[in-house]
């Protein structure tokens, strides 16, 4: 690659000459001067030759031996030239283009892809893209040299053919380009609907109540009014809300006068539900609503529409697909159900499917809407919670909102079936040994407890007769009845009840005496003990 600017360059201190081109390996000025610059070395030729380090990436260049203006110059490393096999003797140049290899579309998504690609050299590279060999979106080019090269894309359409080429020039402008590739993007499948949309009908206004699905990817809902009939899609009337929440008040209506709404969910790639559908007539309070239109059926109806049964219709559960038993289809409770009709069963002046949904006394009712593949008409709701039998009914319209066909059947829904053991009592024979080891030990507590108790007492009760001077004095023990009648026990005058061993035995004064001079022979004899096995011990 080379890189050009303007300098003023000449052979005398007034420059004048403009329009210079610069190469990135080396820049040849005129001048004759064999002085030598701190820019540039003078060699043996006619001019001077500037050169650089070529890991450099900014240096400055003066532009003339007897210079006055300076010019900036980016450079990128230059690889080793390689021989050429028509270069003269001692000569090196390279012209082999760069080779593109590796080309993979990655993370395709409904709306973003990633190429990846590598180059056996460093090279600069440019991406064109478009819905057409033309590339019509847009050149997308590099700003430095790689090996290894990449392009994000973003912003794209589902269900999208794209084209794209590479082109890539190494650092000595060898140039190279691939052919056109193509790649697809996904097609989003439509997003569960909301659920259990009810109108609150009032005076000049109408309240919309309902609950936004609980899908991961979940970003908003759309409520489209009509004043004719349901809106068949996102755009079929008058945007009236968008957003997150679970309710909307429509006023400045009409009184007595039926507004047609339709409810689109949407998710962050920006594809819509279905609808769900309600109607209703806002209305003063204590007035009667009116009632609401009649279809009217065609008679007879084509015969395309003639022969369309419930079996026709397909019923998804989570991507499973359900069997259709006499107009029965069994399901589980509180799953994304998926209704699909085929598009080739219909004819073109098909306008709208509805099916509707009876919880109870209340209706509820989602139109199967044309995919975006065009393959059929399908709808995703959410079944019911509790489980039970849901009368089910599908309307089939034409582009006059005249009844072609109505067809009915059963939703049959299970609650979520949890698996469960059957208990024998051999299982619970290690709960029970555990039962049995907590209660003995608690009862070996409790038993210790009370042991531990009368020992205290009993030591108490001896401790406060042998530390008493007067024989008469006798403890009342804790925990005894006064007037128990024991054979261990004796009661004196003072009702108090102690153990006939622990009674102090009434001495004479002799007996008295030989006691004491016992105690002290005994209190003699411990000092002794003491002052021979403790010699520096003194009291």
């Amino acid at each position: 690659m080379f890189y050009s600017a303007e300098v003023l360059a000449g052979f005398s201190e007034n420059m004048s000459s403009i329009n210079y081109k610069i190469n990135t390996d080396s820049v040849n000025i005129g001048g004759g001067d064999s002085q030598n610059s701190t820019n540039y070395k003078n060699k043996d030729t006619i001019g001077e030759i500037a050169t650089s380090n070529s890991d450099v990436t900014n240096y400055k260049l003066k532009a003339g031996y007897r210079q006055t203006s300076d010019v900036s110059v980016t450079t990128t490393p230059t690889p080793t030239p390689i021989p050429s096999d028509t270069g003269g003797p001692g000569e090196t140049k390279h012209i082999i283009p760069p080779i593109i290899s590796n080309i993979i579309v990655a993370d395709i998504t409904f709306n973003s892809a990633k190429v990846l690609w590598d180059t056996d050299e460093q090279a600069l590279c440019k991406f064109y893209l478009g819905e057409s060999a033309d590339y019509e979106i847009g050149i997308f080019s590099e700003i430095s040299f790689f090996f290894k090269h990449s392009e994000g894309l973003t912003n794209l359409l589902e269900g999208t053919i794209y084209h794209f080429k590479i082109f890539c020039m190494d650092t000595n402008r060898n140039e190279s380009e691939t052919s056109d590739w193509v790649f697809e993007t996904l097609i989003s499948p439509m997003p569960q609907n909301v659920n259990n949309l009810r109108t609150e009908p009032g005076d000049k206004q109408i309240t919309l109540i309902w609950e936004n699905p609980k899908e991961l990817d979940f970003e908003g809902v759309r409520i489209v009014r009509n004043d004719k009939f349901y809106p068949s899609n996102p755009q079929d009337g008058v945007i009236i809300y968008e957003g997150q929440n679970n309710s909307f008040v429509d006023i400045n209506l009409e009184n007595r006068k039926r507004y047609y709404y339709a409810v689109f969910s949407y998710n962050k790639a920006g594809i819509f539900s279905s609808g769900a559908i309600v109607s209703e007539t806002p209305r003063a309070p204590g007035e009667v609503a009116p009632p609401p239109p009649e279809i009217v059926p065609v008679e007879p109806p084509p015969a395309e529409i003639e022969k369309i049964t419930i079996n026709d219709f397909d019923f998804f559960l989570q991507k499973e697909k359900l069997s259709v038993l006499e107009g029965k289809i069994q399901a589980s409770a509180e799953k994304p159900l998926t209704v699909f009709l085929n598009y080739a069963k219909v004819p073109e002046i098909l306008k709208t499917i509805m099916v509707t949904l009876k919880k109870g006394n209340e209706y509820f009712s989602f139109i199967l809407r044309v995919n975006k593949e065009k393959t059929g008409f399908e709808a995703t709701i959410l079944s019911p919670v509790e489980p039970g039998i849901y009368p089910l009914a599908i309307t089939i319209l034409d582009y006059k909102n005249q009844a072609l066909k109505r067809i009915t059947g059963e939703l049959k829904v299970e609650g979520n079936k949890i698996l469960t053991k059957k208990f024998s009592w051999k299982d619970g024979l290690p709960y029970i040994y555990i039962l049995l080891a907590i209660i003995i030990i608690l009862y070996l507590l409790v038993r210790l407890r009370e042991r531990r108790k009368k020992e205290e007492t009993y030591n108490n009760t001896k401790f406060q007769i042998l530390n008493s001077n007067d024989p008469s004095f006798v403890p009342l023990i804790s925990g005894t009845t006064e007037g128990k009648k024991n054979s261990n026990f004796k009661t004196d005058n003072n009702k108090n009840i102690i153990p006939e061993e622990l009674k102090t035995p009434q001495l004479s004064p002799p007996e008295k005496e030989q006691n004491e001079i016992k105690e002290q022979q005994k209190m003699t004899d411990l000092e002794g003990r003491e002052r021979k096995d403790f010699p520096d011990f003194r009291p």
